[in-house]
């Protein structure tokens, strides 16, 4: 006795079956079979025997297995990416999808900084990790800059990185701890210094305090 009968399906395509829709001759059978799309037209009847259709169900069923792994580790991929070129909800912010395109592709290429090669996302927050903060030149001008003697340091200008990945180094600086520029405090009025600063033994002085301590013979 025949395993198959009318009516008989099978899946054939994700989310697609093929049916038997009728009997032919000779133990054959009329097969309805989705087209690669998935629909049905003139050419998706066939004709098919017990061990046609049988081939056929392992065939497609395999198939079908095959394609859901590679989605799978695809999705797994997409997520893993996804996830390395996280911008700390940066993206967030934006307006326009094909902004945030842009702005991923920006801040996710890499570059030679300092003689290494890294993203410029990276760059950014490393920097920023490393007490820069993002400054305004003379033409107004972004850089990521740093106080070093009471002096200011570019570290490194837009014109070097964009002015995308500054636009980034400011939301970091406003929005997450992690990256918020603290001031020094001076060791002797114990007040944050924007500026003027003296770096004296690896300790901090406002320039006043610096003079002062100076001329008392504390230092």
């Amino acid at each position: 006795m025949s395993d198959y009968f009318v009516g008989f399906k099978w899946e054939a395509i994700e989310g697609f079956f093929s049916e038997i829709t009728g009997v032919y001759k000779d133990g054959d059978w009329l097969v309805r079979c989705p087209c690669a799309n998935g629909e049905y037209n003139e050419n998706s009847r066939s004709v098919m025997s017990s061990t046609d259709i049988k081939q056929q169900v392992y065939v497609d069923t395999e198939n079908i297995k095959y394609f859901k792994k590679v989605k799978e580790q695809e999705a797994i991929e997409r997520g893993i990416r996804e996830e390395n070129e996280d911008l700390r909800g940066y993206l967030d912010t934006l307006n326009h999808h094909l902004t945030k395109g842009k702005v991923r592709v920006v801040m996710m290429k890499k570059v030679r900084f300092m003689g290494l090669v890294n993203t410029r996302r990276d760059i950014v927050e490393n920097c920023l990790k490393d007490g820069c903060t993002v400054m305004l030149d003379c033409d107004g001008e972004m850089f990521l800059g740093k106080y070093i003697d009471g002096n200011i340091g570019i570290i490194i200008h837009q014109s070097e990185i964009t002015k995308t990945a500054l636009k980034y180094a400011e939301y970091l600086e406003e929005n997450n701890d992690l990256f918020k520029y603290v001031f020094p405090v001076c060791e002797r009025c114990k007040n944050r210094i924007p500026a003027n600063m003296v770096i004296y033994k690896s300790k901090s002085y406002c320039d006043d305090c610096y003079s002062e301590a100076k001329k008392n013979g504390e230092l």
